[in-house]
């Protein structure tokens, strides 16, 4: 997954993910990638985004939800109560994994000693 802190403030926050994390993209390295993509063939998506409604970024999230929908990418979208922080992630990290499991479709079997 993708994380969209560094829309906010591509420049310098970008810049901070690289040195934690090595390369980054910027929201424009993303819909540039995005679009090479999708003239390729490719099928893309579908992604989550899920963002706080007291989130200082939520700016970015929603610029980035409107451009994907623009883009016909398949995206599936929540804000709810909660800002940037680690108790909003936690509690809506159920959430993103129900979407992995809906989404991946994969079967897994548990083999039993």
């Amino acid at each position: 997954g993708l994380s969209w802190a560094f829309w906010g403030n591509e420049s310098t926050r970008a810049e901070q993910f690289k040195s934690l994390l090595g390369n980054t993209y910027t929201v424009v390295d993303f819909k540039k990638r995005i679009k090479e993509l999708k003239k390729k063939g490719f099928n893309l998506g579908p992604f989550y985004l899920h963002t706080g409604t007291e989130d200082q970024y939520i700016g970015g999230s929603r610029h980035i939800r409107d451009w994907m929908l623009k883009q016909g990418l398949k995206l599936e979208y929540h804000e709810s109560p909660g800002g940037h922080n680690w108790s909003f992630w936690k509690r809506v990290s159920a959430d993103i994994i129900d979407f992995h499991w809906r989404t991946l479709n994969v079967d897994f079997k548990i083999k039993e000693e």
